[in-house]
């Protein structure tokens, strides 16, 4: 809210789970929460961390945030840097570089497609899928991919959307 009125265009927050690095558990609800209290910055996680969650549970919620803001969400994801934060989730680090590679893919068909299909290792959908609510900005929300390795930034250029480094 402070930010919007010192004339900032957007605000990132990060997530962070069990008080290692802050507690953000939900980027989605919070930039929500924010969303009907400004007007005009843009709302974005800085970042989402993805292999904690369902890909189509998140396209669902940045769409609503898109929705509820008037199209002013930004979404941003990565793998993260704490294995701690894996664990309690049943979540692999180890295999998390595939596993986010894939869910990015998964994010960019549902975006981008609709209905949409996917069958990959780790995701599929077992029939075409329709998201709903869909975004105000189109096709989605500006997409960013958080950068600490070649790797990361090969799959942002892959997939077409912007990247963010530390």
């Amino acid at each position: 809210v402070e930010a919007e009125a010192m004339g900032y265009a957007s605000a990132w927050v990060p997530e962070h789970h069990f008080a290692r690095f802050g507690v953000l558990p939900s980027p989605a609800m919070f930039l929500t929460h924010v969303a009907g209290r400004t007007k005009r910055i843009k709302l974005g996680p800085a970042t989402v961390v993805l292999p904690l969650s369902h890909p189509l549970r998140v396209v669902e919620e940045f769409n609503l945030l898109d929705v509820l803001s008037d199209g002013r969400a930004v979404f941003s994801a990565g793998r993260g840097y704490d294995a701690g934060e894996y664990g309690p989730f049943g979540a692999s680090f180890q295999d998390s570089r595939a596993v986010f590679d894939e869910q990015m893919e998964y994010m960019m068909a549902a975006w981008r497609q609709s209905p949409f299909e996917f069958h990959g290792r780790y995701y599929s959908t077992p029939e075409p899928v329709t998201v709903v609510p869909s975004p105000v900005q189109r096709p989605h929300p500006e997409v960013y991919v958080a950068c600490f390795s070649k790797p990361s930034i090969e799959l942002a250029a892959r997939l077409r959307v912007n990247t963010i480094f530390a």
